[in-house]
């Protein structure tokens, strides 16, 4: 059957255009441009000030026997390199190229700020055990001086000897891995 009554035509658009016009939208992107610029100034400080603090500490780590890892210092060799392309960025799309570099970047810098509170923390610990470790060896000369003359504690401070050597070489083992690799 065919339809009763004739289809409707479709309505033209009533009123003005929805929506922000080519003008407002240029603007809007251009304010937007300006506070991504400012913002980049406030994150540069942060690099810095995270530059700052990471040599402050790799100083006192590198005295205590832990290193830097080399992703952390590959990190922060990155950023002025990507700031300075942000900073030299003269208009949106430029910025908006470059801003997910930035981003990765932060998100780097960010998980290594936890994780050099995690690496002081082991300086403190290897500190801990070294003098754990002295403390130790001075009361095993003392106990090996009293051994000398009674045969019958002989075999159990054999035994005492090799822990106190294995205890001796992992506490050295894990000074050495600490510094070359403290990830």
């Amino acid at each position: 059957y065919p339809p009763p009554y004739p289809p409707y035509p479709p309505y033209p658009p009533v009123g003005p255009p929805v929506g922000p016009s080519e003008e407002e939208l240029e603007k809007m992107r251009q304010r937007d441009f300006e506070l991504m610029k400012k913002n980049v100034e406030q994150f540069a400080r942060g690099v810095e000030r995270m530059g700052t603090y990471i040599k402050k500490v790799k100083t006192s780590l590198l005295r205590r026997g832990v290193g830097i890892p080399l992703g952390l210092e590959n990190a922060l060799a990155k950023a002025p390199e990507l700031l300075a392309k942000l900073r030299a960025a003269k208009t949106f799309e430029e910025f908006e190229l470059t801003f997910p570099d930035v981003q990765d970047l932060a998100g780097e810098l960010d998980e290594w700020r936890t994780r050099v509170g995690d690496l002081e923390r082991l300086a403190g610990m290897l500190s801990q055990i070294q003098r754990d470790v002295r403390r130790m060896a001075t009361e095993f000369n003392l106990a090996k001086a009293r051994v000398k003359g009674k045969p019958e504690l002989a075999e159990p401070f054999k035994e005492f000897e090799a822990l106190f050597g294995v205890l001796s070489k992992r506490a050295a083992d894990a000074r050495k891995l600490a510094k070359d690799d403290p990830e």
